[in-house]
């Protein structure tokens, strides 16, 4: 597939100038239309929908900043992976530096499990002014498994610390079996927190 069976190129020429349009807002408020968010308690945090549109307006507003002309072709290569997967941008709080190698993530789209082709957390979190360890990660999911415009639920999943002695899971392995929903902001986790974010895709360019 390629770029402009992603996104026209009149779509591409919206997105830019969205960019550029918006340039001057922070990195938060430029992404909120594609984002849901649910708190700050442990588990909780925000997703958002990384469209190709999305992409491309980021990518307007980046040069926009920079006085920077935007070469189309950078452009064009930059959507091609799009192409092949459905993205989302993933913020997380969680209880200690370390949950971020805890984090399990999935994809529910009718009546199916989509598991992530791409996971990507950082092994330590941030801790910001506010007293929160916070991660920032991606997923990215098969778009041939989603269809177009459907309603999907992004799932997330911070799991407890291992007790002392057992040694720790690697990676982002993901279960079939779920506990049920869990919403605490009490340290330490003695049991999953999952949350989740449901998009409609066709709502969002």
């Amino acid at each position: 597939m390629t770029a402009e069976c992603i996104l026209s190129e009149q779509q591409i020429a919206d997105a830019l100038a969205y960019g550029k349009q918006n340039a001057e807002q922070t990195d938060y408020e430029f992404l909120t239309p594609w984002s849901i968010s649910q708190g700050y308690n442990q588990g909780q945090g925000r997703v958002t929908y990384f469209s190709p549109f999305l992409r491309v307006a980021q990518i307007g507003r980046n040069e926009a900043k920079r006085h920077h002309d935007v070469n189309l072709s950078i452009v064009k290569k930059i959507l091609q992976p799009c192409a092949d997967t459905v993205d989302f941008l993933i913020m997380a709080y969680g209880d200690d530096p370390t949950f971020g190698r805890r984090i399990k993530v999935y994809l529910q789209c009718d009546n199916r499990t989509v598991q992530p082709s791409y996971v990507r957390f950082p092994p330590y979190a941030e801790f910001n002014r506010d007293y929160y360890n916070v991660v920032s990660g991606e997923a990215k999911f098969p778009r041939a498994e989603i269809a177009k415009n459907s309603t999907v639920t992004v799932v997330v999943e911070i799991h407890p610390q291992e007790e002392k002695g057992a040694v720790e899971e690697k990676g982002h392995e993901h279960e079939k079996e779920h506990e049920h929903v869990v919403v605490s902001g009490t340290p330490p986790l003695d049991k999953p927190v999952i949350n989740k974010y449901t998009f409609d895709l066709s709502k969002y360019r």
